[in-house]
């Protein structure tokens, strides 16, 4: 019997992460979300059968594997982490159109959008989503739990620690680190390392201010 996908998350990125299976023609067997007003409703299709409760009645079905499409890295985390320990299969979500090379090393729980370019030699690690359009160039590291918005360019070398967000349309140019749970701001040009648990702004980038340690 082919595994099919269990969704976590029936908002707008979880509708992407619907469009994103079908295009490799992926079967998607139901959603999971924690607003309870939404069960028993459909989305594109797709029904949605209840909250993280539900976990380990699928598990025992034995052909399902689960995908957390929610854009937020703590509460994905948190919420891939709860999956994991109740004994849950985690797959990845690569849409047909992206180009990865073959020298790239995958974790798991990894959402890769349409238009996405990975060059050779990255890492990328569990539970992160590389959103539409952005590059990836070589010889980079991407940590556990990281979100690079749609446009994003990185170029050669670039590592990310776990947790940082990269805002829509930003570049961090060569060989430089961002810390864990950085926040990037959308159109940020970053020209230098950037510490642990920060927001950084701006073209060249600044950091404007300290953010809290992510659970």
């Amino acid at each position: 019997m082919d595994r099919q996908i269990v969704i976590f998350g029936a908002s707008g990125h979880g509708r992407v992460v619907l469009d994103i299976l079908r295009s490799s023609q992926v079967k998607v067997f139901g959603f999971l979300d924690s607003d309870s007003k939404k069960h028993g409703k459909k989305v594109d299709g797709i029904e949605i059968l209840g909250d993280i409760t539900c976990v380990s009645k699928l598990i025992k079905q034995g052909n399902l594997i689960f995908v957390v499409a929610i854009g937020d890295n703590v509460a994905r985390k948190n919420f891939y982490l709860k999956i994991k320990k109740l004994g849950g299969s985690i797959g990845n979500a690569i849409h047909s159109s992206a180009i990865i090379a073959k020298q790239v090393k995958l974790g798991e729980g990894i959402v890769i959008a349409s238009g996405v370019i990975i060059c050779t030699n990255n890492q990328i690690g569990d539970n992160v989503i590389i959103n539409s359009g952005a590059i990836v160039e070589h010889d980079g590291i991407i940590g556990k739990h990281v979100h690079v918005a749609p446009g994003v360019t990185l170029a050669g070398g670039v590592r990310i620690k776990d947790g940082a967000f990269i805002g829509i349309g930003s570049t961090i140019i060569q060989y430089k680190t961002i810390g864990k749970n950085v926040l990037i701001g959308a159109g940020s040009v970053i020209i230098d390392n950037i510490p642990n648990n920060v927001t950084v702004v701006g073209v060249p980038g600044k950091i404007i201010k300290n953010r809290r340690r992510s659970k």
